[in-house]
Parts: structure tokens; sequence; C-alpha cells
């Protein structure tokens, strides 16, 4: 399974719990769309932070990084690098 894949089935099964919104690709915006709540966040951070070995910052903590399943997979890609 690739890094989009997942991250989308985290965010599709486990955040948005199956219920996913009308026009939901991987560039759908979660942020402007209020798809995730605060508490959401957090968890998509410690699952991010536990399964890729990858400590995040404040200011990792984005729009820009954060804002769709394809900016996210983006910003996940580079601090693998």
């Amino acid at each position: 399974m690739s890094l989009r894949d997942e991250l989308r089935e985290y965010i599709t099964n486990i955040s948005l719990k199956k219920q996913i919104p009308e026009g939901f690709s991987d560039d759908y915006d979660l942020i402007e769309k209020e798809a995730l709540d605060s508490l959401v966040y957090l968890g998509l951070i410690t699952h991010i932070e536990n399964n890729y070995s990858i400590e995040l910052g404040e200011e990792d903590i984005t729009p820009e990084n954060f804002g769709s399943i394809s900016m996210l997979t983006r910003f996940v890609e580079r601090k693998l690098a």
C-alpha cells in the first residue's frame, strides 16, 4: 500500500468514520470544508509520528502540510527523505 493510500485509508476510516463527504478526493480541502476537527488532527499527528517514526514540531502543523491528502502525502514524503 502506498503512503498516499495509507493516509487516505486512515483519514476515511478512522477520522471520517467512513462518512465520506460529497466530492471527496485527495485534493479535497480538509480545513476549509471543516472535514476534521481538532481532536482528529491530534490523532492524525500521533498516527504519522508513530507509524513513520518522524517527529513533528509546531512549525509543521500548517494548512500547507495538512490541508488535503495530497498535501499531507507530500509533507510526509519530505520528512522521510
